[in-house]
């Protein structure tokens, strides 16, 4: 398989329903995470995998956090990447399932359009953008995606969480679309020219740690009374300095990121390695789960949905339990999702049987 990073470089926008397609499997991906009381909080095209058999797995689940947990961040910090966080999460504010509705949102734009609906000099400025610019019109964009479609994604986007889907389930029920319309051939832009395949930016871009925006500013009813030009004085000396401090900080926290080791892939050694065994970890949430592992030295590879029950819970593991590995290993969790819900297309032909 690939990732969708990947698969976007490689062809550019992708057809409407196929980013429909994907965007819904990795909602439901999300949901069942979610119904864990599980936040990923990173949710992009690096981050989802497609399968050779047309699967889509959501992985690296390294930032997630439980909705009910204290934050893995320090207070006066946000984590994330920057180009598809959500206006909530680049405030500072704690990440929800909204916020992962909305990266979704951006990911979806993004596999239509071929760019993010923001882009900007530094991962700061793509941010505000997030908090304080309107995302492009989709349906400017580009002409042949269906009204439910450019719906769905224009509500995912939403600054307030609020106004978005009010689940990952309803958003992948939106994007497979009961009131689908008919998807018509591209049509020609306004000034004659051929719709531009952008290359999207590197995904591998780190997920990075940043202060926290502060809220776009309201304008006062009434002007405020002028400072006094000593006051004047002092208040631009002070916010230089303020200014100064915060970008120092913010070059300190990233030059930390990129400098802090990464663990080397298992690979062999030319001494014996010590092995773990992967636990049984069947019946557990998926926040046990995740104890679990990081308690026998693994990692999460991904999470995705599979047949059984209770909802919620771990069916079975890849590698399986009691398999002896390295340290280190990422381990996909197949966690027990609802049955989805189809409704039969009308049989046309039923009250025409007996005219026959």
């Amino acid at each position: 398989g690939e990732t969708l990073a990947d698969r976007l470089r490689r062809t550019g926008p992708l057809p409407p329903e196929e980013a429909a397609r994907i965007a819904a499997l990795a909602a439901d991906a999300l949901e069942t995470a979610h119904a864990s009381g599980v936040v990923h909080r990173d949710v992009k095209p690096g981050n989802i995998m497609l399968t050779a058999r047309g699967d889509v797995k959501v992985m690296d689940f390294g930032i997630a956090a439980a909705a009910w947990a204290t934050p893995l961040t320090a207070t006066g910090t946000t984590m994330g990447t920057a180009t598809y966080i959500s206006p909530e999460q680049a405030s500072g504010e704690r990440g929800t399932p909204a916020s992962d509705v909305y990266s979704l949102g951006v990911v979806l734009f993004e596999m239509l359009t071929g760019h993010p609906p923001f882009v900007g000099g530094s991962p700061v400025a793509v941010a505000s953008a997030h908090v304080q610019q309107r995302p492009p019109s989709l349906a400017a964009l580009r002409l042949d995606l269906p009204a439910y479609l450019v719906r769905a994604d224009e509500q995912a986007l939403a600054k307030d969480p609020a106004d978005r889907p009010e689940s990952a389930e309803a958003f992948a029920a939106m994007l497979r679309g009961q009131d689908q319309a008919p998807v018509t051939a591209a049509l020609p832009v306004a000034n004659g020219q051929p719709t531009q395949v952008l290359e999207p930016p590197e995904d591998a871009a780190p997920t990075t740690m940043f202060a926290p925006l502060a809220p776009a500013p309201i304008a006062p009813t009434t002007p405020a009374p002028a400072p006094a030009a000593g006051q004047h004085r002092r208040r631009g000396w002070l916010l230089l300095v303020a200014l100064i401090a915060g970008l120092v900080l913010l070059a300190v926290i990233i030059a930390l990121s990129n400098e802090s080791p990464k663990l080397a892939p298992a690979g062999p050694t030319p001494t014996a390695t010590a092995k773990v065994t992967v636990p049984n970890l069947a019946g557990l949430t998926l926040p046990d789960a995740l104890q679990r592992l990081a308690s026998n030295g693994l990692a999460l590879d991904a999470v995705r949905a599979t047949t059984g029950s209770p909802v919620g819970t771990v069916v079975r593991t890849d590698p399986a339990s009691g398999a002896a590995v390295t340290p280190g290993t990422r381990v996909t969790l197949f966690v027990a999702a609802p049955a989805p819900t189809t409704v039969p297309p009308p049989d046309h032909h039923k009250h025409h049987k007996g005219k026959h």
